[in-house]
């Protein structure tokens, strides 16, 4: 089942993904409460306009997105994560691990793969090197979020006027898992499988 669509953890995205609310060095910018764009009323009534925007700042406030302080509001935490909502975290895992297990398999049952799903994999880093690595992830998956958010909410809209049926959902999905090393590495790892050996930590890339 699909996650259950937030109005207010849309006005959230579309907050930290849009380009003309970023400042200089890519964060998002305070926005005034009320008056004209760029304003939060003006950002509400640009994602919904069957919520009031004072509700969906409300709600922002109280998920711990948002603070309001002189009449401005201010972006408390560029990421959205749950914690504090079970039921909502269970969605989210249901629906991202779902989808993707369903971009896998269908890639597989067809005879021309549909669907964008591509790994690549490494093995005998550092903590250090993982870390670093980590944090490039995040920089990436922001780059992604900025460029694909304002695009779909163009599609949206065109759609919307050339009257096309708006009736297909697409998931945009990077993730990231680290481990401890269980098995031997380099040339050990290619014998037991019986492939060519490869260069020992050199990154490897899924079919």
């Amino acid at each position: 089942m699909p996650t259950r669509r937030s109005p207010a953890t849309q006005v959230f995205t579309r907050w930290v993904a849009e380009p003309s609310l970023k400042d200089a060095s890519g964060r998002p910018i305070p926005l005034p409460r009320r008056g004209p764009a760029p304003s939060f009323e003006e950002l509400a009534r640009s994602v919904t306009q069957d919520v009031h925007p004072r509700s969906l700042l409300d709600e922002l406030c109280r998920l711990g997105l948002a603070r309001v302080e002189d009449e401005m509001v201010h972006i408390v935490r560029e990421r959205f994560v749950p914690k504090s909502d079970s039921d909502r975290m269970l969605d989210f895992l249901a629906s991202n691990v779902g989808d993707h297990l369903r971009a896998a398999v269908g890639n597989v049952l067809s005879d021309a793969p549909e669907h964008l799903e591509q790994a690549v994999f490494a093995d005998e880093l550092s903590p250090a090197s993982v870390a670093e690595f980590r944090q490039s992830m995040r920089s990436q998956w922001q780059a992604l979020l900025t460029a694909s958010v304002p695009l779909l909410h163009r599609l949206i809209e065109d759609d919307r006027a050339a009257r096309r049926p708006q009736d297909r959902r697409v998931r945009i999905g990077m993730y990231m898992f680290s481990d401890a090393m269980t098995a031997p590495t380099g040339a050990a790892v290619a014998d037991a499988i019986g492939a060519t050996p490869k260069p020992a930590g050199k990154p490897s890339r899924a079919p």
